[in-house]
């Protein structure tokens, strides 16, 4: 303490000793090192931006950036380039677009991986070359959700000066799988990584890629070994069509069936539909006219020429021929072998004409390959149960009517017209076809309603049950108000009786005592009065002066007086 207490001191000394030129440029310094820092951390904890790929033109950057809103990333474009917040994120996306084959303009080896610079120099050896690519391959494997650790191993041979010597190129990758994840049955991602690899090594085949699982020692990417899980994904895949008909049939039929009928009273006992997963192939070659004049569709009439075929060339041969014929005998100095009925014919005479056309004509052909949908819906069974109309009996004052505590109802059963029209609105939600064997069933089976019955019972007893409690407090209510009203009328009235009493008696000995005053003033006798007679006797002097020039405001007094009391 002592010593930071002495610097201070030095310090505060030199403050007072500097002139104010030196105070000033101090200050500036202080503030220009702070600034400085301020911006140095600024940028260093601010997100570093990591380009996805380099050089792409306007069509591919199209692309990439609507890949990568359909992924739902989060990118900032910059002079035609795109850029993520960490170098992560960028291995994560570049993974995940070779995995989906949706790299930009279909690039290749380290291009698609977004590392040109392995390869910057002349003398950086084929090992480094190889453990560069290594690294680069994990990481990517590793950015995918199923896979917790991944190592892998490339061999690329040396390079035969004959192609029949030369070895492939081969990798194997050890994959650790997350606890939990199908990974391992999953064919689309395994085709996924194995194409990410194919995609990072040069001159790379699938079939010299061997993934394992590191686990149990399962060769992930032998597919044949796969046919019994395609099968099942198959199946699974089969099913969830099949449950996405059905709840899409489902939901059409009840939304039909909810606006007339009401929910409480529709039933959807069953609905299946049966699919046709059978992939058909179909091929056919047709020949259809051919249109030499097209209609004019301006006209009301139709001016449409045609004719079966096209004369592509035509050829006419005449041959004749007139004499006798020659029967041939063999090599000279050779005699014949004809027999003699025949050469009899010889010195016979003939003539012979020939005449042949051949005409080549151009038919048009039509020629279709159609494969028909995998998912073609082709049978669809619905059983559907309606409840009738439950109708509350009331009274002519409109309330309900009870008997023993349950409320009284009549049941109305559904209409045959009624029942025709929900299958109906059936058939026409399902798009019923009688020729894909649909069917349709509507039954009115009256629905067990017992336990809806009795809560709707016991609400309107307590219903009930309240509507007495409460017309009896009111009553009791009443009856307290008037006894009160009547209590209240009873001791203003005693009260009033009393006053008046007291008053009377009062006036009275007033009377006696004034009749008093004057027959002794009368008598001559001197009568002292206390100083509170005299008072009041003053007062009620004065009262009755007032009473005399002013009777109307003396009779407002009066009532007043009486209101309040």
């Amino acid at each position: 303490m002592d010593f930071i207490k002495q610097i201070m001191a030095k310090v505060a000394t030199l403050w007072k000793n500097w002139s104010l030129v030196q105070k000033i440029i101090l200050v500036a310094i202080v503030v220009i090192v702070i600034a400085a820092l301020s911006a140095v951390v600024s940028v260093s904890s601010g997100p570093t931006n990591v380009s996805l790929y380099s050089s792409l033109t306007e069509p591919q950057l199209e692309e990439l950036k609507f890949n990568l809103n359909d992924s739902g990333y989060k990118f900032t474009e910059s002079n035609g380039n795109i850029y993520v917040d960490s170098d992560y994120i960028a291995q994560k996306i570049r993974t995940d677009l070779i995995i989906t084959n949706r790299v930009p303009g279909g690039k290749t080896g380290f291009e698609a991986l977004g590392t040109p610079s392995f390869t910057e120099t002349q003398w950086d050896k084929e090992q480094k070359l190889q453990q560069a690519v290594k690294v680069q391959l994990e990481h990517h494997i590793e950015t995918l959700d199923s896979i917790s650790d991944a190592s892998v191993t490339i061999v690329i041979p040396k390079e035969e000066l004959f192609k029949d010597n030369q070895k492939p190129t081969t990798v194997s990758v050890s994959l650790r799988i997350k606890q939990g994840s199908n990974f391992a049955t999953d064919r689309k991602q395994i085709e996924g990584v194995q194409r990410l690899i194919i995609n990072s090594v040069f001159n790379l085949q699938p079939d010299n890629i061997t993934i394992i699982d590191r686990g149990t020692g399962q060769v992930l990417n032998n597919f044949d070994d796969m046919q019994e899980f395609d099968r099942l994904a198959l199946g699974n895949k089969e099913m969830d069509q099949k449950s996405r008909f059905e709840e899409k049939y489902k939901e059409s039929i009840l939304t039909a069936l909810y606006t007339i009928f009401t929910p409480e009273r529709v039933a959807l006992v069953n609905l299946d539909i049966t699919l046709n997963t059978d992939i058909v192939e179909i091929s056919k070659k047709e020949h259809p006219p051919i249109i030499t004049t097209a209609d004019n569709p301006a006209t009301p009439y139709s001016e449409e020429v045609n004719q079966e075929s096209i004369l592509v060339s035509k050829s006419l041969n005449n041959s004749s021929f007139q004499g006798s014929g020659i029967t041939p005998e063999g090599p000279a100095g050779v005699e014949g072998q004809t027999p003699p009925q025949y050469k009899e014919l010889d010195s016979q005479y003939g003539t012979m004409n020939q005449i042949s056309e051949q005409s080549n004509y151009e038919y048009n052909t039509v020629t279709t390959k159609q494969i028909k949908s995998q998912w073609k819906r082709e049978r669809t069974s619905v059983s559907v149960n309606l409840d009738g109309i439950w109708k509350k009996q009331r009274n002519t004052d409109g309330t309900l009517k009870m008997e023993n505590g349950e409320i009284l109802r009549v049941f109305e059963p559904l209409s045959k017209d009624d029942i025709d029209r929900a299958i109906a609105l059936i058939k026409g939600a399902i798009n019923y076809d009688v020729q894909n064997g649909d069917s349709v069933v509507v039954q009115a089976i009256q629905f067990d309603r017992s336990k809806e019955f009795e809560i709707e019972n016991t609400y309107e007893r307590n219903a009930q049950n309240r509507k007495r409690i409460i017309l009896f407090s009111l009553l009791g209510l009443v009856l307290i108000i008037i006894a009160f009203v009547v209590m209240r009328m009873l001791a203003k009235e005693m009260e009033r009786r009393r006053r008046l009493k007291e008053e009377e008696l009062a006036r009275q000995h007033q009377a006696m005592r004034e009749a008093a005053l004057r027959s002794a003033e009368e008598d001559g006798m001197d009568v002292e009065m206390s100083v509170e007679d005299r008072a009041r006797l003053e007062m009620q002097e004065n009262a009755i002066n007032v009473a005399r020039e002013h009777p109307e405001d003396v009779a407002q007094l009066i009532r007043t007086w009486l209101s309040e009391e």
